[in-house]
């Protein structure tokens, strides 16, 4: 048997073209990496601002807490304040009755 030997010969042009398709499919490869990182920095960002937008509801809902608190002592203590004003006028109305009642006896 004779082997036949086959010798693949380029021709220029072709390995342009095979070296452009290389460069090509490099760069394709590169902006991949790129679009990932990219979107993996994004992804962290939006992470990030969702976390503190989370945190400072956090503290906001803490602070309207902590204001109601406050003006919710305040009102309580006025109206404490109002009830007891109102006992110490009754007492003194009925004391002056007391003593009008007195002296109209007499």
């Amino acid at each position: 048997m004779l082997a036949e030997r086959v010798t693949v010969v380029m021709v220029p042009e072709d390995a342009q073209l095979a070296a452009e398709a290389g460069l090509v499919a490099q760069d394709l490869h590169t902006m991949q990496a790129h679009k990932d990182k990219a979107v993996q920095e994004v992804v962290a960002e939006d992470s990030d601002k969702a976390q503190q937008l989370q945190q400072t509801v956090v503290a906001l809902r803490e602070e309207l807490d902590t204001i109601k608190g406050r003006y919710e002592d305040k009102i309580q203590g006025m109206e404490r304040a109002a009830r007891d004003e109102i006992k110490q006028l009754q007492e003194t109305a009925a004391a002056l009755r007391e003593k009008l009642e007195a002296e109209n006896g007499e």
